[in-house]
């Protein structure tokens, strides 16, 4: 998943761009991905690698689509 393209999807939609899978958390829970922002360097997104988060991943086009928005 490290290096995959990460697109924030609202209502079926591709929405944004949210950056690009830099690494994985394994939180006892669940696993987190570690999301640099393509725009601002420095920032980070955490997303909950869970059902209902995570939309889809195609690895052969390295995108994995998200129910997530830039701004959480």
């Amino acid at each position: 998943l490290i290096g995959l393209q990460v697109i924030g999807i609202k209502q079926g939609v591709d929405n944004t761009l949210l950056g690009t899978v830099e690494s994985l958390m394994e939180t006892g829970a669940n696993d987190v991905l570690v999301v640099q922002e393509s725009d601002t360097p420095g920032k980070k997104h955490l997303i909950p690698y869970v059902d209902g988060v995570i939309v889809s991943v195609d690895l052969d086009a390295r995108v994995l689509r998200v129910a997530w928005d830039i701004d959480y």
